[in-house]
């Protein structure tokens, strides 16, 4: 479903849009930065001290995302809730959750505000999604079969 037709009509659950594209936006500015570093003599080390070239990048395609899809996305008829940008996901570990602001903007758009009846589905939902959370995944060696 083109987003157009999908955001024209409201909801009965928040919607959160994941843009799984980042990497490639950073790859591209990585290459802009070299490209233009290439381009330019060489200054004395000493004047200026430069951000960091993959944290540059790294801001130029949040903002890239941002007036390319984000805003666009937002000022539809019902926009999402969230628009959440994901960044090298697998290289994703408990340690170093790439997921982390995926989890958080969910965990926001389903938290029930007020007082909501417990058969409410909104509250069924976000019991879940935190139950979810909570459960360890990790493979069960004697429950699995040898």
């Amino acid at each position: 479903m083109e987003a157009q037709a999908f955001f024209s009509v409201p909801h009965e659950l928040p919607v959160v849009v994941i843009f799984t594209g980042l990497d490639e936006f950073v790859r591209i500015e990585l290459q802009k930065i070299s490209d233009s570093e290439s381009d330019v003599p060489q200054a004395d080390e000493e004047e200026t001290e430069e951000e960091d070239p993959e944290e540059q990048a790294m801001s130029r395609a949040m903002e890239r995302f941002g007036t390319q899809y984000k805003h666009k996305l937002m000022i539809m008829q019902y926009p999402p809730k969230e628009v959440v940008a994901l960044s090298e996901p697998h290289k994703s570990d408990p340690k170093d959750s790439r997921f982390s602001g995926l989890v958080a903007a969910t965990l926001e758009c389903l938290r029930v505000i007020g007082e909501v009846p417990k058969d409410d589905p909104r509250r069924r939902v976000e019991t879940l999604f935190i139950a979810a959370q909570m459960a360890d995944v990790r493979p069960k060696r004697h429950l699995s079969l040898s």
